[in-house]
């Protein structure tokens, strides 16, 4: 090796550490956020779900007319609901874009779906969504 030819191994080091490994190194990073936001998300909406069907299982909570379709009466059963998934989010000292629960009746069933939308550290300006569909039995209900 010529004496002017040795210091391109390190400017060659640095070259290979800055395009390829500290991207690599956010993106790991990114992907851990992603699990334990999506982890979070799925126990949220599952808690929530639950939550509604078991407060649903009250005959006070609804209302089924002669077709056997269930409606809500405004008992603030569905806030309270709303409430506990937003604060089971809030524990994760995450920036979150928004969130959104949702549900429906089905007969004696409840859908829930979960939803939050969060920015990405690798990509500034792009935000991920992830979806969470959760089911729950109304129980001890007669028909």
């Amino acid at each position: 090796m010529k004496r002017w030819e040795r210091g391109s191994t390190f400017a060659w080091t640095a070259v290979l550490l800055a395009s390829v490994l500290v991207p690599l190194l956010m993106l790991a990073g990114d992907g851990s956020r992603i699990f334990i936001i999506y982890t979070r998300l799925g126990a949220a909406t599952d808690l929530a779900c639950a939550e509604l069907g078991y407060m649903l299982a009250n005959r006070q909570g609804f209302l089924t007319g002669g077709t056997g379709a269930a409606n809500m009466i405004p008992k603030g059963w569905a806030q309270a609901a709303e409430a506990n998934f937003a604060q089971s989010l809030g524990e994760l000292h995450i920036p979150i874009s928004a969130s959104g629960f949702s549900f429906q009746l089905n007969g004696n069933a409840v859908q829930c779906t979960g939803r939050v939308t969060f920015p990405l550290l690798l990509l500034p300006g792009q935000e991920v969504t992830l979806t969470h569909v959760s089911a729950d039995e109304v129980r001890f209900i007669s028909p």
